[in-house]
């Protein structure tokens, strides 16, 4: 996958990895998270980035929101990998 990603492109990897249609509220999730993990390519993770997600993780009221901020936290570290090693 190309950084910065389109909204279609990543719901498409999602569905593509889980075998299945995402919902209408798991695709309005990753729209709301699109632009910080593009962001994470463009820019780079701050120093507390990664922290502050395992903040909310550790503070998620349920097992399906720790399991999509662990997903959200994943490819902010995916985006900033990519971002290094096409720097490199």
């Amino acid at each position: 996958m190309n950084f910065p990603v389109s909204l279609d492109e990543l719901i498409a990897h999602q569905e593509h990895l889980t075998h299945r249609e995402l919902t209408t509220d798991q695709r309005e999730a990753i729209a709301v998270w699109l632009p910080i993990i593009n962001d994470a390519y463009e820019h780079g993770l701050d120093d507390g980035d990664l922290e502050m997600m395992d903040t909310y993780i550790s503070r998620a009221v349920n097992h399906t929101v720790a399991h999509f901020l662990k997903a959200a936290r994943a490819w902010m570290v995916f985006a900033d990998e990519s971002r290094t090693a096409v720097k490199a």
